[in-house]
């Protein structure tokens, strides 16, 4: 068995720890168990001198999440056949959880999305790729200057951020999670894995077939939820382009400090804890998008706000589409003021 534990073991990065099916546990051998043991509060034994410690299986999502949370990733062995005396349970590695791919909604903030980006530079463009793997979004950007880059970055805010192993030097200001291999990211590799994920001949469909520093960024993190964590990616029906050019951009610093979706206070005191009277996580979601992304087309802001107008009851007519009037729980509206051209919510949104 422990033969068993050490072939699946060699081949899982460095820093991933083992959940080894055992019976009705997961258990954890050596330095895995070591590390586990400190951040889980868990009590280490040893059998044959060798370090181990375990969680029941009926458990385990919240240890797992804790481990996740404490920077960790986590690979799960599963038994695959009968337990029979005297012969060896066979197992198999089912999947890896890390940040970006945690399924629990006790562990996650529903109301943000839990993004997995991957950065790519190619000659002068510098192309991003984020996948939301629980609600199947797929998008991509491509910029000419690294302060754009940086600045969509901070908007995102990813759980993990891949970065090539052979340009580790080339994004001064990101904090990679992970250097991944770099051939992965590759265009002349990339392209053709996505070109058989999505089943077409071009990319040109999805408005991106000529990004390719965008590209090899959505190839390179496409492989990481396939083959490392071993993730099904069939969800991931389309690849679109984040519109950043129709968005008043809103840089770091600026983001910071007008306290749009965070502040020193809780995210209750920002901008988006106050206008937030959305119904469900998508339209939470989507109202934590428009604020990030402002519109600067005032046809399609004005067209945005029509349609907000069409719910509101008639006592609330006149006070504009930031008052979020129809919102489940507003018992009174709320006077007139300066923030009329503010996004929020609206049904489209929440369903």
């Amino acid at each position: 068995m422990m033969d068993q534990y050490l072939r699946m073991k060699k081949g899982l990065p460095e820093d991933v720890l083992l959940f080894f099916r055992l019976g009705d546990f997961y258990e954890m051998f050596f330095e895995d168990a070591k590390e586990a043991s400190a951040i889980l509060g868990l009590t280490l034994t040893k059998r044959h001198g060798i370090p181990m410690c375990g969680v029941p299986h009926h458990s385990a999502e919240g240890y797992i999440g804790r481990l996740v949370k404490g920077g960790k990733r986590v690979a799960i062995a599963e038994q695959t056949t009968i337990p029979q005396p005297g012969k060896l349970v066979e197992r198999e590695l089912t999947r890896v959880i890390s940040a970006g791919t945690l399924a629990d909604m006790n562990l996650l903030d529903s109301s943000r999305h839990n993004y997995i980006v991957a950065l790519y530079r190619d000659k002068k463009r510098f192309g991003l790729a984020c996948v939301d793997h629980t609600t199947g979004e797929f998008s991509v950007a491509q910029f000419e200057h690294m302060d754009l880059l940086l600045d969509e970055l901070s908007r995102i805010n990813p759980s993990e951020l891949l970065v090539s192993d052979e340009q580790t030097d080339c994004f001064p200001g990101t904090h990679p999670t992970l250097y991944y291999d770099g051939y992965t990211f590759l265009p002349s590799t990339a392209i053709p894995n996505l070109l058989s994920h999505f089943r077409v001949h071009s990319l040109d469909g999805f408005g991106c077939g000529e990004m390719t520093a965008a590209l090899g960024a959505s190839g390179a993190v496409l492989h990481y939820l396939s083959y490392q964590l071993r993730r099904p990616t069939d969800h991931l029906r389309r690849i679109s382009v984040r519109a950043t050019e129709n968005a008043v951009l809103i840089d770091q610093a600026s983001q910071r400090n007008l306290d749009l979706v965070d502040s020193r206070g809780g995210v209750k005191l920002s901008l988006l804890g106050t206008l937030d009277r959305t119904s469900t996580p998508m339209g939470a979601r989507k109202l934590r998008d428009w604020l990030l992304h402002p519109l600067c087309d005032l046809e399609k802001l004005l067209a945005r706000q029509d349609e907000q107008a069409e719910g509101e009851p008639e006592e609330c007519a006149g006070h504009g589409a930031a008052d979020g009037a129809h919102f489940p729980g507003r018992r009174e509206c709320p006077r007139p003021s300066g923030a009329g051209f503010l996004p929020v919510a609206h049904p489209r949104a929440q369903g």
